[in-house]
């Protein structure tokens, strides 16, 4: 997923990077990852948000990063619909890895926050 932030451009670059790659018909790594998994890309999150030039927020004034854990089907329809496929991925044992692409107006370069698990 990118760009749950609108005013996260780089993340819209960093995501076309991901799928102009993953498309590679030439490039060996990009075919094993063909062959290997099953990609759900979610480029643009926070439409409306985009759209309405906002930096953080969505059409509603909200910030949809902290919606994760209760989201409303009505008011944080993406995030409602990426957290049941995640949930139905993960209880199918099906999910291996799950990324969200942002971007940082003071950081440099490229870093990764993350949970760690056992």
């Amino acid at each position: 997923t990118a760009r749950v932030h609108p005013g996260e451009t780089p993340a819209s670059y960093a995501m076309e990077g991901v799928i102009n790659f993953l498309l590679q018909k030439d490039d060996l790594r990009a075919h094993l990852l063909r062959s290997m998994f099953v990609f759900m890309v979610v480029p643009m999150i926070n439409v409306d948000g985009v759209f309405h030039g906002h930096f953080r927020m969505d059409i509603h004034g909200k910030n949809l990063n902290r919606f994760y854990i209760k989201p409303d089907i009505e008011l944080q329809p993406a995030i409602y619909g990426i957290k049941s496929l995640a949930k139905h991925l993960i209880g199918s044992n099906r999910l291996s890895f799950y990324f969200d692409l942002h971007g940082h107006n003071a950081k440099k370069g490229c870093f990764i926050y993350g949970n760690a698990f056992s």
